[in-house]
């Protein structure tokens, strides 16, 4: 067994303890530890867990536990955190570095890197600290606890309390140098360790936005960036008194969903400015809001979870760094309202939220509407006429379900590209002009529909003749059958452009895209089927002007139920 100090977890610092073999179990933690006579030895902590190590624990001595109970006296009213190191320090092991400060070789004692304002009538940056109390400082900073047992010397400082006074012996100017006996202080860092121990929780709702102070507490949060863990530890190095004029470092942690925030989706920030004004706490943050909204009667204390919430005004604006303080970005409410466009086109509305069922039905009526007698059912038709008809069926549906795909992802950006309410204007006037046209065709009487059959078949020839392949259905040819090729590549030409790709697009614009491609999908597999094994008989007999009437009126219908959504 021995003595030694350990790290603990941030932002406790580090605490004296005695290492023991004896088995420390969960639930033992907090519990008495006696020795050989009986008396209390101290208080169970913890053991190692790491897999190199074996049955090794540890226990705060009774001179802690003694400590931490006197600071817990009833004239205290409460508990008295323990004071602070005031000072920031190297080692002087090394032979140049000690040649570099003209250190002698029978000084020993560590260098002073950073002193805190309060001591700089004392203790000086680049001293080298030598004694603390009368007691002498090794090269590594450790110093005699018990005969040879070594600790580091912070524990002097760590064990006394609040205001005891401390002397110090420094090596300065080629000599050495007793400074006046000095009174130890807590110096608490700019972002808070422990709640309602050293600060007490607060917050701002300012419009849409969640303000906290930034404390240690938020680098274990795992939404919390590297940047802002950086920010975390470097402002904490930096002493009361040289902090900028800062008491608190003010963090936006959230933003609420709002349409002045659409697309503002970066919390976890440091905020630097309100309306130009640098901040320098979060009572300040609020003060200023309620001076540019027009409050100015009772501020409530934010000390005890005072929440506000209230709106912007028009012309305030928070500037924000990204954590590291290379950059700043303003954010205002003028700015977020005319910027909703343009971050549209990178916060994508995928409308999965919207009711499915009227997607499918809408997609699959329709697509019976416009691709029965059309070109492509009449090219899977002919095509099956003179070629197996389940390679026919699998080319023609593949190039009939990619275009699918395509025009409901086509539908998706668009209106992340352009407003909602454009996307659903152009979708009416489509609906309008693709219906009137199908009633005219359905009212002018029937088309020859042998003439059109046999248009198909000379157009299939006239391919099927040329002697020249493309070097892209050359190389297609390879893995898939001419037959397939030829099927899907005439179906997706014929389909590009066609009115019910341009149908697909505008119901995917507005309604839940999965189910749009489903039900279109649903459509092309019935009606393309019906093409292939029916095709010429269903073609020829059912007539058409009854087939473009129908549909004719069920793309009004859409345009009705679209004007009405505009309208709304």
């Amino acid at each position: 067994s021995r003595v030694d100090s350990i790290e603990l977890t941030p932002p406790a610092d580090t605490t004296l303890v005695i290492q023991i073999d004896a088995a420390i179990n969960p639930g033992n933690s907090g519990g008495p530890v006696f020795d050989s006579r009986g008396y209390i030895t101290g208080v169970a902590f913890c053991k190692d867990v790491r897999n190199c190590t074996d049955n090794i624990g540890y226990v705060i001595p009774s001179s802690v536990v003694r400590t931490f109970l006197d600071r817990c006296g009833k004239e205290r009213h409460g508990y008295t955190l323990s004071p602070c190191v005031p000072y920031r320090w190297h080692k002087l092991e090394n032979q140049s570095l000690r040649a570099a400060h003209k250190v002698p070789h029978e000084i020993s004692g560590v260098l002073l890197t950073s002193v805190a304002p309060f001591l700089e009538g004392s203790l000086k940056v680049g001293d080298v600290l030598l004694k603390i109390d009368g007691r002498k400082i090794s090269d590594d900073g450790q110093i005699e606890l018990r005969g040879h047992e070594l600790i580091q010397h912070r524990y002097l400082l760590r064990n006394k309390g609040i205001g005891d006074k401390t002397t110090f012996v420094v090596f300065r100017d080629g000599q050495q140098v007793e400074c006046p006996p000095v009174e130890l202080k807590d110096l608490p860092p700019i972002c808070p360790r422990w709640p309602d121990v050293d600060y007490l929780p607060e917050y701002v709702i300012l419009g849409a936005l969640a303000l906290v102070p930034l404390a240690q507490g938020h680098h274990w949060y795992k939404e919390c960036p590297v940047e802002l863990k950086a920010t975390i530890d470097r402002w904490n190095k930096r002493w009361p008194g040289d902090r900028d004029g800062r008491e608190q470092l003010v963090l936006l942690v959230t933003v609420f969903a709002h349409e002045l925030t659409f697309g503002y989706n970066r919390g976890w920030r440091v905020v630097e400015s309100y309306n130009g004004t640098a901040l320098t706490s979060l009572r300040q943050a609020r003060d200023l809001w309620h001076q540019t909204s027009g409050h100015l009667g009772h501020l409530e204390p934010l000390c005890h979870r005072a929440s506000v919430c209230k709106k912007m005004a028009p012309g305030d604006f928070l500037s924000m760094s990204n954590s590291s303080g290379f950059s700043v970005e303003s954010m205002s409410q003028s700015s977020l309202a005319n910027d909703v466009a343009a971050a549209s086109a990178w916060s994508f509305d995928w409308h999965l939220t919207k009711n499915p069922w009227e997607g499918l039905t809408s997609s699959f009526f329709m697509i019976l509407a416009t691709e029965l007698g059309d070109e492509t059912f009449i090219i899977a038709a002919v095509m099956s006429m003179r070629h197996p008809k389940f390679v026919v069926l699998s080319g023609a549906l593949g190039a009939l379900y990619f275009m699918t795909v395509l025009s409901a992802f086509l539908g998706v950006v668009l209106p992340n590209l352009i407003s909602q309410e454009r996307v659903t204007q152009c979708a009416t006037v489509l609906y309008t002009f693709f219906g009137l046209r199908l009633m005219y065709v359905g009212a002018r009487g029937e088309e020859d529909k042998d003439e059109e059959f046999e248009e198909v078949e000379n157009t299939l020839k006239d391919s099927a003749s040329k002697g020249q392949k493309s070097y892209v259905r050359r190389m297609f040819s390879q893995f898939c059958t001419p037959v397939f090729l030829e099927a899907l590549m005439l179906t997706f030409l014929a389909e590009w452009g066609d009115r019910s790709q341009i149908a697909t697009i505008s119901l995917a614009a507005h309604q839940n895209p999965l189910a749009v491609i489903l039900g279109a999908i649903a459509g092309h597999s019935i009606c393309t089927g019906l093409a292939v094994f029916g095709g010429e008989f269903l073609g020829k007999r059912i007539p058409q002007r009854y087939v473009a009437f129908g549909g004719g009126c069920l793309f009004i219908l859409f345009a009705i139920l679209n004007f009405l959504g505009v309208l709304q």
